[in-house]
């Protein structure tokens, strides 16, 4: 597998150029009224100045004062953004004074990494990888096409475990496609689990299926164009894409997502308007009544989040032993690298998103759904190292393990 790794990296060499980001800088804003989270709201949905060509770059959402926001602004941006901050009397520092930096070493470590899990892989190889880990796993596993993209590449579910009497667990990764460590984590993962006997044992008691690229094209126009997009590759009259986080239907439309084509929250037109989330309803919605548990893996911040995130303070029925298993598999997750997750309310702890997978999820009737929030706390953000794929990824695993086995 490694010689086929080797070639397909050659082939495929990352394209954006991490020149395009120097002098952008990671700010970290600090509203210390609720006029001025508002504001901030504002910006994020509609622009700095209610113009499609002037939205920021929202790395984490307003949600309350004295909770800090971090916003990259390009280098063009910087004087206006301080000037309107400075009107609006919204406290800021400078958390990154030249991102292009970070993202130079990250393409000089992913260009010279070869192994499976020291890098970050292009669409093509990634399924080459995950294809051949399916057949290696034997009769076991199996893969199933479950959509196209917009772009007509294919949606794949990979399904480790055979036993339909077993509840299965649905994860999905990617569909923020600027977050790289989510497919990654769930790749080493599935290795993992089809390659370690004290993970395989899983197999005995659940089904595991994993859609670790459910952004197919925004991922990939990661790689090729601009290593920070987040939304689907939906052309729009003014600007591309669409939040798939925020299409899945219920609250849809709601706090925390945008009508506007140019927001990185824009909701589309109507829930499931896309054909990725129409691939993950679906296929849910078939095996709805093995599935038992349901994660959707984003980054960043170390958070283990149960819903509902539409809106603060609102929570689910079984509450208590969303709490209970979350704080379980936190726990063993924390004790391989040391690494601490929060675990709580997804509004609460981080902001309000209406139209999200695992709110979606859990209103149908699943009855484990949460958000996880892979590392790191804000050093790297969006731009984690290739080099901690196999720590994130260890941990993780150690964290769903105990997770299943307390559930």
């Amino acid at each position: 597998m490694r010689q086929l790794v080797l070639l397909l990296c050659i082939a495929a060499a990352a394209a954006y150029s991490p020149l395009q980001y120097m002098g952008d800088q990671l700010l970290a804003l600090t509203p210390s009224t609720q006029e001025q989270v508002d504001i901030l709201e504002q910006w994020r949905e509609l622009g700095l100045l209610g113009k499609e060509t002037d939205f920021l770059d929202f790395w984490s959402g307003p949600s309350a004062p004295g909770r800090s926001v971090q916003v990259r602004v390009t280098r063009k941006q910087l004087q206006g953004v301080k000037a309107a901050l400075a009107q609006h009397r919204i406290q800021y520092r400078v958390s990154n004074p030249d991102l292009g930096r970070l993202f130079i070493q990250e393409n000089d470590m992913n260009r010279a990494a070869f192994d499976d899990h020291s890098k970050y892989h292009r669409y093509a190889e990634f399924h080459a990888i995950a294809s051949a880990l399916i057949s290696k796993c034997g009769s076991q596993c199996s893969k199933e096409v479950i959509g196209k993209s917009i772009e007509n590449r294919d949606i794949i579910a990979y399904k480790l475990g055979s036993n339909s009497a077993n509840p299965m667990i649905f994860m999905d990764g990617g569909i923020h496609a600027r977050e790289w460590i989510s497919p990654a984590t769930l790749l080493y993962i599935m290795d993992q689990v089809i390659s370690d006997p004290q993970y395989r044992s899983l197999l005995d008691s659940w089904n595991l299926v994993f859609v670790p690229l459910a952004n197919p094209d925004g991922y990939e126009y990661t790689h090729t164009s601009n290593r920070m997009w987040r939304k689907n590759r939906r052309p729009g009259r003014a600007c591309y894409g669409v939040d798939l986080n925020r299409n899945f239907g219920f609250k849809f439309g709601g706090t925390g997502s945008s009508g506007s084509q140019c927001s990185d929250v824009y909701r589309g037109v109507a829930a499931f308007s896309e054909p990725e989330t129409q691939a993950i309803r679906n296929f849910v919605l078939r095996n709805k009544s093995a599935i038992k548990a349901f994660w959707s893996v984003h980054s960043y911040g170390q958070y283990w989040l149960h819903p509902f995130g539409y809106a603060f303070g609102v929570n689910p029925n079984n509450v208590a032993e969303l709490l209970s298993a979350a704080q379980t598999g936190a726990r063993a997750l924390q004790s391989v690298n040391g690494r601490r997750y929060t675990v709580g309310h997804s509004a609460d702890l981080l902001y309000p998103a209406a139209g999200g997978s695992d709110d979606w999820a859990i209103s149908i009737g699943i009855r484990y759904a949460y958000t996880l929030e892979l590392p790191d706390t804000g050093r790297y953000g969006f731009v984690l190292p290739p080099a901690q794929i196999v720590s994130v990824g260890r941990e993780t695993l150690a964290g769903l393990a105990a997770f299943l086995r307390a559930v």
